[in-house]
C-alpha cells in the first residue's frame, strides 16, 4: 500500500482552476453574460421588488390629539404617532380616539415603483378630532397615569409612559382652553356632597388643583416626571417656553407647600431633594387644617332594615398613610353621617339578589362584559348567613345602595366615605382604645373565612370596624390624599379596616389599601352609611 504523500505549498501554488466551455460557450463569454445577469437580479430585488411586493405610501399625521388609532378600510393600521404604510390604491382613513368625535376620509394612495427601499413615497395629512368632553378626556389619562403611578417603580421590563403629559397637550390643543392659576380646595375644607370633578365648566380647568391632584398620585420619581411635564404642558399651553416652565415649577412648588405633608412626598420621592427641603415646606405650609371637635356619636336610627350610628358634624384629623407607611395627617370638615352598626351580611345580600336577579352570580358573564364585576365575583357565595357578604366588587355595593335607597325615606344610603370611616373608627377608639386587639377578627390558622358580623362585640355601637373583612369606601384611592385638590383621580377605590387574613398588629387606623372597581375579594366586603337628602 503506497504511502499518502503530503500536500506541499508548492503543489498548493502550481494547482489551477479550469473553467470548461459550456454548450461549446467558452468560460471568457458565458462568465461575463453570469456577472451580468446576477447584478441585475440584485438590482431588481433592490430597486424594484420592494415596490411591487409592498406597492403605497408613508401616511404622516400631523394633528391633535397627538396620539390617536389609525384604520384603513376597517382594519387597524397603526398610531398617529408613527408612520403608517397604506397599499395603493383608494382607500377609507378613520382616525380616532376614545372621547373625540372620529375623523374619517377617502383618500387616494399613490405609489413608487422604483428605489421605495430607498426613498419611500411619503403622503402627509393633517387631522384634528373634536372632543365629546374634553375634560373626560383628560380624566380617562389621568386614570392611566394613576394606574401607571400604582405599578411601582419601573424596571427592565417597563416604563412607565407619559399618558398624562399626551392627555395634557391633547387638551390644549383641542377647542379653546382656559386653564387658570386656580385655587386647590384647601385641607381644610369641608368635604361636600356633590365632589363631581364635572361640576367644573369644561373650558376652565384650576392649574394648581391639577397640580396637586398629579403629584398626590405619584408613587415614583418617573410618575412624578410624568406629572410635572402635564402641569407645563397645560400651562403653556402646549408650547414650549421658559416662562411656561416657571409658571409650572411655581405651582407646583406651591401644590407641595400647601400643607407639611409635601415634605413626606418629597422624602418618598426624591429621598435627597427631600431632606434639604423638608424644613422649607413645613415652614411655607404654617397650620395643617383648623381645629375643632372631631364627629361623635349621639345616637342611632332603623333605616331600610340596618342599624345605623349617627355622628355630629365635627373636624377629623385624617391619618393620610402613604404607600412608603409615612403619615401625612391633615384634617378635613365633615357633615354629619351615619354609619352601620355592621357591615352587610349574606342574608342582606340575599336579600339584594332577590329584589335585583341581574347581579347574581349565574348572570356573571353579563356583569364582566359590562365592567361591574371580575371573573372572582362571588366566588365563595353562598356563606354563612350572618357573616359579612365577600366577593363583591365596589360597582356591585354601590348598586345594592342604591336598592337600600329606594326604601330609606329622608336619609340617602351610600358607601362610607374615607373620612366617615376613619371618623367612626376613631370615635371607637376613642372610646375603647384595645379595640384593635380585643374586638377584632384577625388571622387565625382554623379560620377559612370570616366570623359572623358582630361576634367579636360592639365599641360605640359599631362591630368590626377593624378585622373581619376589608370594607370599600367610596373615596378614590390617592397614594399622598394630604394635598389631593379632589378633582382628578385614578380609577381605584380605597379599602380600610383590615380583614381575616391580616395579622393582629399590622392594620391600624390609617391604614389604607386601593382596589378597582370591578375587583373582588374573599377577604372584601362593604358596610352602608347614610346622610340626609
Amino acid at each position: 500500500m503506497k504511502e499518502e504523500r503530503k500536500v506541499q505549498q508548492s503543489d498548493i501554488d502550481e494547482a489551477k482552476v479550469i473553467l470548461k466551455p459550456v454548450a461549446g460557450i467558452r468560460p471568457e463569454l458565458y462568465m461575463p453574460a453570469i456577472y451580468a445577469i446576477g447584478l441585475i437580479l440584485i438590482l431588481f430585488l433592490v430597486l424594484v421588488y420592494p415596490g411591487i411586493k409592498s406597492n403605497g405610501s408613508y401616511l404622516v399625521l400631523e394633528g391633535a390629539p397627538f396620539v390617536a388609532e389609525v384604520r384603513i378600510d376597517g382594519a387597524y393600521a397603526g398610531s398617529t404617532d408613527q408612520k403608517v404604510f397604506v397599499q395603493t390604491g383608494k382607500r377609507h382613513l378613520e382616525i380616532r380616539k376614545a372621547g373625540y368625535k372620529s375623523h374619517t376620509a377617502s383618500i387616494e394612495v399613490g405609489g413608487r415603483l422604483v428605489g421605495s427601499l430607498f426613498f419611500p413615497r411619503i403622503m402627509k395629512l393633517s387631522y384634528s378630532l373634536s372632543p365629546v368632553d374634553r375634560r373626560a378626556s383628560l380624566q380617562r389619562s389621568f386614570e392611566e397615569y394613576a394606574a401607571w403611578s400604582l405599578t411601582g417603580k419601573p424596571s427592565a421590563l417597563y416604563q412607565i409612559p407619559l399618558v398624562l403629559s399626551e392627555g395634557a397637550w391633547d387638551y390644549s390643543k383641542s377647542g379653546s382652553a382656559t386653564v387658570t392659576a386656580g385655587e386647590a380646595r384647601p385641607i381644610g375644607g369641608s368635604e361636600t356632597k356633590d365632589s363631581d370633578p364635572g361640576a367644573n365648566p369644561d373650558r376652565i380647568l384650576p392649574l394648581r388643583s391639577f397640580a396637586s391632584d398629579a403629584l398626590a398620585a405619584a408613587q415614583s420619581a418617573e410618575s412624578a416626571r410624568d406629572g410635572l411635564r402635564a402641569v407645563f404642558v397645560l400651562g403653556s399651553g402646549g408650547s414650549l417656553s421658559a416662562p411656561g416652565l416657571l409658571e409650572a415649577v411655581r405651582i407646583s412648588l406651591s401644590a407641595l407647600g400647601s400643607d407639611a405633608g409635601g415634605a413626606v412626598w418629597l422624602r418618598d420621592i426624591a429621598p435627597k431633594l427631600g431632606s434639604a427641603w423638608s424644613d422649607r415646606l413645613k415652614k411655607i405650609a404654617g397650620s395643617d387644617g383648623p381645629a375643632g371637635s372631631p364627629p361623635r356619636p349621639f345616637s342611632s336610627v332603623r333605616v331600610a332594615g340596618q342599624e345605623y350610628i349617627l355622628y355630629s358634624a365635627g373636624t377629623i384629623r385624617m391619618e393620610g398613610q402613604a404607600p412608603s407607611g409615612s403619615s401625612a395627617a391633615y384634617t378635613l370638615a365633615l357633615g354629619g353621617f351615619g354609619i352601620g352598626s355592621t357591615e352587610v351580611t349574606n342574608a342582606q345580600w340575599a336579600e339584594f339578589l332577590s329584589a335585583r336577579p341581574f347581579w347574581k352570580r349565574e348572570n356573571a358573564n353579563a356583569l364582566i362584559e359590562a365592567g361591574l364585576v371580575g371573573p372572582d365575583y362571588l366566588a365563595t357565595w353562598p356563606g354563612s348567613p350572618q357573616s359579612p357578604v365577600t366577593g363583591v366588587s365596589w360597582n356591585a355595593a354601590q348598586a345594592f345602595c342604591a336598592w337600600k335607597s329606594e326604601a330609606s325615606g329622608d336619609y340617602e344610603v351610600i358607601l362610607p366615605s374615607e373620612s366617615m370611616w376613619e371618623a367612626a373608627a376613631s370615635a371607637s377608639l376613642r372610646s375603647d382604645p384595645r379595640i384593635i386587639q380585643d374586638k377584632a377578627r384577625w388571622s387565625d390558622p382554623g379560620a377559612s373565612g370570616p366570623a359572623s358580623v358582630g361576634s367579636s362585640g360592639f365599641s360605640s355601637g359599631l362591630a368590626d370596624i377593624f378585622g373581619n373583612v376589608w370594607e370599600w369606601t367610596s373615596s378614590p384611592y390617592i397614594p399622598y390624599p394630604v394635598f389631593a385638590a379632589g378633582s382628578f383621580s385614578g380609577r381605584e377605590k380605597a379599602v380600610r379596616g383590615g380583614s381575616w387574613g391580616n395579622h393582629a398588629g399590622s392594620v391600624g387606623l390609617g391604614t389604607r389599601g386601593g382596589m378597582e372597581p370591578e375587583g373582588s375579594s374573599p377577604f372584601l366586603g362593604f358596610r352602608t352609611a347614610i346622610r340626609k337628602r
